[in-house]
């Protein structure tokens, strides 16, 4: 079996909104699912955050498969290169990154902004790359979103609905995530 590793933003974990779905699709396809609990908002410090993941370290192989929401789209790139780890597959959904840490809303996040060497790190050890995104996100800036996917090297998927994905978008899944995953983890 596979591993899927699935890591949420800073609000919530999945369970409020795709991740219910999202896992029994996963293991419906074979996976093993890992996703760590990470401290929530005002809580946040990218110290926490590596704590949790530090113990799914192990589960992160040249086969596996990340699904990140938000914050966690940034943080999984500072994560694995940080442990030189790779995976097989990285999914991001409402990805973003501000491109000055100026223009970074909230201060306490400013340490989970990726480098260009992060970024890097991601396009050169991630095998396949995939960014969910909608255009009406509610959190990123459309130049946001585009910066992220255009460093990272994913590929983009517009979706007509979502926001950005998390509780009050409504969104109890994602059907467009469980294909590309059928198409591109085969076997």
């Amino acid at each position: 079996m596979k591993n899927a590793i699935i890591l949420h933003g800073m609000s919530a974990d999945l369970d409020v909104c795709f991740g219910p779905k999202l896992k029994e699709d996963l293991k419906n396809l074979g996976f093993n699912i890992y996703e760590p609990k990470f401290v929530l908002h005002p809580n946040i410090t990218l110290g926490k955050w590596e704590e949790e993941m530090d113990k799914f370290r192990d589960v992160i192989d040249e086969d596996a498969l990340l699904v990140c929401h938000s914050l966690g789209t940034m943080f999984i790139l500072k994560y694995l290169k940080k442990h030189n780890l790779k995976a097989k597959m990285l999914v991001t959904v409402a990805g973003g990154t501000v491109l000055k840490k100026e223009d970074c809303q909230i201060p306490y996040l400013t340490p989970f902004l990726p480098s260009e060497n992060e970024f890097k790190w991601a396009r050169e050890h991630c095998e396949i790359k995939y960014s969910i995104f909608n255009r009406n996100d509610d959190i990123w800036r459309m130049q946001d979103v585009e910066a992220y996917n255009s460093r990272l090297g994913s590929t983009p998927v517009e979706l007509p609905y979502g926001e950005h994905f998390g509780r009050k978008s409504g969104v109890k899944e994602i059907p467009e995530l469980i294909e590309i995953v059928k198409m591109e983890m085969k076997g």
